[in-house]
């Protein structure tokens, strides 16, 4: 209210997207993202330059699942000149859209070029166990782990891997933790 700037808006925008992530009741869920894409329009508005924005609006749209508005809002913000940190920003909701749309070499590229966040070094991780490169989706979801110690699905998922390693103590280990935390 006191500052109506784009980057306010921006910024409002992606702490709502940030609690919609969170979220577990859909219907709060879907009105953060509808709340957030609002703002992000005045923002746009505002600054039809800023790949901020854009990189926002591609995640919003990621998050409501709709994967072809998420890449349409992709292919504008790509466009754009960025910074290494909405760069890295771009390559790891990009990478998210590849593991959707099963990629996942694509994907392990993309996120690799992602930044050092807790859900894109999961999501990194689990190209590579979708991708059947269990080696290194096991050094990858350790590293995954250690990100996020409360991610029960990183370590569900090294307990993934370690099956198709037929490696029972990973399996055992990994299951243990991930029933402690969910």
């Amino acid at each position: 209210k006191k500052n109506d700037s784009w980057v306010a808006h921006n910024n409002l925008a992606a702490v709502q997207l940030e609690q919609a992530k969170k979220s577990a009741n859909a219907d709060e869920k879907k009105k953060l993202i509808e709340s957030a894409l609002l703002h992000l329009e005045i923002a746009r508005v505002k600054n039809e330059s800023a790949p901020e924005v854009q990189a926002n609006i591609e995640t919003a749209y990621l998050l409501s699942s709709d994967l072809l508005k998420a890449k349409e809002a992709l292919a504008k913000a790509d466009q754009m000149n960025k910074s290494d940190e909405v760069s890295a920003g771009l390559n790891a909701v990009l990478g998210t859209l590849q593991i959707k749309a099963g990629d996942y070499n694509g994907a392990i590229a993309s996120l690799s070029k992602g930044s050092d966040a807790p859900e894109v070094k999961y999501n990194l991780a689990l190209a590579y166990l979708l991708n059947k490169n269990f080696d290194t989706a096991k050094a990858a979801f350790k590293e995954a782990e250690n990100a996020d110690q409360s991610n029960a699905l990183a370590f569900y998922c090294g307990a993934v891997t370690g099956a198709r390693m037929n490696n029972a103590e990973d399996v055992a280990s990994n299951l243990l933790q991930a029933v402690k935390l969910d």
